[in-house]
């Protein structure tokens, strides 16, 4: 989505070059994602990427939110993601494409922001998106690598695969 770019490529703006006013930038844009009412929930993968962007605007530009925004953060990641997240058994939960993939991807993401603050509803997101890899492993790429929803899905679903399996590592 354009809010996970933008988000994520302020942050490492910031970082390669140290320019403060990309970490603002990058900051307003975190504050103004979690200060929407909702992340689409009815349409899943908007909350993951929403998830997604949020938790990397949290972590990477962490010195950049005072306590009281890193707290506001961390309650639209519980509110707006993780507790949709588990409030239903959706069919995504265990399926094997991109929905899977970005689902979980920003759901954990999420989760170990979170971690502290909701720890029982972080662990359940955490064993769900652990028990989810099996299936959407073997489905999405034992067929010698080629992914069965196509190339474009295949870079969409593997670059949040990457990032899922970098935060279980």
């Amino acid at each position: 989505s354009e809010i996970l770019g933008r988000i994520t490529h302020l942050a490492m703006a910031y970082h390669l070059t140290g320019n403060a006013a990309y970490a603002e930038r990058g900051k307003a844009e975190t504050l103004n994602l979690v200060r929407f009412q909702d992340w689409n929930p009815a349409h899943f993968l908007d909350t993951g990427e929403a998830a997604l962007a949020a938790a990397i605007g949290y972590d990477w530009l962490y010195d950049s939110f005072t306590a009281k925004e890193r707290e506001e953060i961390r309650r639209a990641l519980v509110e707006k993601a993780l507790l949709p997240g588990l409030a239903e058994n959706p069919w995504w939960r265990f399926g094997a494409n991109n929905w899977t993939q970005v689902c979980h991807a920003g759901l954990l993401a999420a989760a170990l922001i979170a971690a502290g603050d909701v720890p029982d509803i972080a662990a359940k997101t955490v064993a769900n998106a652990v028990n989810s890899q099996e299936t959407v492993m073997r489905e999405s790429y034992s067929a010698n690598g080629i992914y069965p929803e196509g190339a474009a899905y295949w870079q969409y679903g593997t670059g949040f695969q990457a990032a899922t399996m970098a935060m279980l590592h």
